[in-house]
C-alpha cells in the first residue's frame, strides 16, 4: 500500500507548473508515494501541461472536473482518489519541503498517530504568519503530534 498520497489541486495556475514539476520528481522518487492531481477545470493551459506531465510520470493520477466545481470540491475528488493512510493536500503553487514531509510521516508511523500536523508559513518576511497554534487546540481529542 502507498504510504503518502500527496493531494494536488489546480485551477488556472499554469504559472507554477514548472516549480510543481520539479517537487513533484523529488517526490516520486520515493517509494511508496503517490500524487494525485485535479484540474478543476482550468481554462488556461494547465490542463495540457499536467496532462503531459501524468502522462510522463508514473505515479501521478490526474483527474479533471468538467466544470469548475471550486476548492473544496477539488480535494474531495482527489481525496476519493487516495491510496493512503496518510494525505498531504497541496496546491501546485505551494512551495514544499519533501524530506520536512517524510520525517512527519516517519514519526506518525512511529507512534502510530491518526494525524500529523506540522507549522507552514504563508508570505515571507513581515507578512509571515505560523498557524500550528491554531490547529494544536482544534484536534485536543485525538492523538497527534504537532511539530
Amino acid at each position: 500500500m502507498t504510504k503518502l498520497s500527496f493531494l494536488v489541486t489546480c485551477f488556472n495556475k499554469q504559472e507554477y507548473l514548472q516549480s510543481f514539476e520539479t517537487i513533484a520528481r523529488e517526490v516520486l522518487q520515493s517509494n511508496d508515494v503517490e500524487i494525485v492531481i485535479v484540474d478543476d477545470a482550468s481554462t488556461d493551459s494547465s490542463a495540457s501541461k499536467l496532462k503531459d506531465l501524468a502522462s510522463e510520470l508514473l505515479g501521478i493520477t490526474l483527474i479533471r472536473h468538467s466544470t469548475n466545481l471550486g476548492s473544496a470540491a477539488a480535494r474531495n475528488t482527489a481525496l476519493a482518489h487516495a491510496h493512503s493512510d496518510f494525505v498531504f493536500f497541496w496546491d501546485v503553487d505551494d512551495s514544499i519541503h519533501f524530506k520536512s514531509i517524510l520525517n512527519l510521516l516517519d514519526l506518525g508511523q512511529r507512534y502510530d498517530l491518526d494525524i500529523i500536523g506540522g507549522q507552514f508559513q504563508v508570505g515571507g518576511g513581515k507578512d509571515t504568519k505560523s498557524r500550528s497554534e491554531e490547529y494544536t487546540s482544534e484536534l485536543q481529542s485525538r492523538q497527534y503530534l504537532v511539530c
